[in-house]
């Protein structure tokens, strides 16, 4: 005779367990497992659908899916920001009436409100109309800054500060220029024989070729000679041939689109060279 496993044995009727409620549970299917606990599937007034054992379900220890404890945690947090607004409602105190008020081009209209920043702290809010007229909003505390405005001040301190800058670009290009006219009036009746001499002390020194793509000298395309250091900053390196570099119109050109007129580096400009002369060389070749 062979003895059956009495754990094969299911405990609990599936029959009459199914649509038994308790709480918000109700039992939908029950799953019987050889030496586990029964299972059953429960759902939830909400909609949810959740497994939990059966012993846990019929002591009544599960109530819900989760939703419960989620309205208790929402109903705790709405009572907790209503009493946070009634006792911010019972320390603010309406500020004293600004109304036609003036504060440098700032004239106060009428207040509109309150403002809590980070750290708790209450600001009166007012609607204010400007000279130039803009309309804003501006704290209490602000009104304290000298000649406040709607940022139409900023804008003009600004521009005047950048005609500034400027003008004083524009007097030391004028005291450079001045000081290369001095050079020349010093040098006036050398000033075509020093231009000749600038030249051929370049060539001498470089070759009478473009430093970047190798083109020669002719009295129908003559080369440029491009300066390192402006002249109108350096007057007095304009007359020395190692401030002086054989370029031809074509890559004079180029290189004044890449740098501007300013000051540039003499550094820069030779790495430039370099880099598209190495360029010029491998089309050759290729």
């Amino acid at each position: 005779m062979i003895r059956q496993n009495k754990t094969s044995q299911p405990k609990i009727k599936s029959e009459n367990k199914i649509g038994l409620k308790i709480n918000r549970l109700t039992i939908i299917n029950i799953v019987h497992e050889i030496r586990k606990p029964t299972m059953c599937v429960l759902s939830c007034e909400c909609g949810s659908i959740i497994i939990r054992p059966y012993r846990e379900f019929k002591r009544g220890k599960p109530k819900s899916c989760g939703c419960i404890k989620k309205e208790l945690q929402k109903n705790a947090q709405e009572k907790r920001n209503i009493k946070e607004q009634i006792r911010r409602s019972k320390q603010f105190h309406l500020p004293r009436d600004l109304s036609g008020d003036k504060y440098g081009k700032l004239t106060v209209i009428n207040w509109c409100g309150v403002n809590i920043d980070k750290k708790n702290h209450k600001h009166s809010l007012w609607y204010c109309r400007c000279d130039c007229g803009n309309y804003v909003i501006k704290k209490t505390s602000s009104f304290k800054i000298k000649n406040i405005s709607c940022g139409c001040v900023y804008k003009e301190n600004r521009v005047k500060r950048a005609l500034n800058l400027v003008r004083k670009w524009e007097n030391k290009r004028m005291k450079a220029i001045s000081d290369r006219e001095y050079i020349n009036q010093s040098l006036s009746h050398k000033n075509r024989r020093s231009n000749k001499t600038v030249r051929m002390r370049s060539f001498l020194k470089y070759g009478d070729r473009c430093l970047i793509c190798n083109k020669i000298n002719i009295k129908q395309e003559p080369l440029c000679i491009h300066h390192l250091r402006p002249h109108w900053s350096h007057p007095a390196l304009r007359y020395f041939a190692i401030n002086n570099i054989p370029l031809c119109r074509e890559c004079h050109d180029e290189l004044h689109k890449v740098f501007g007129t300013f000051d540039i580096s003499p550094i820069a400009q030779w790495n430039y060279v370099y880099k598209q002369r190495s360029i010029m060389g491998e089309n050759v070749t290729s």
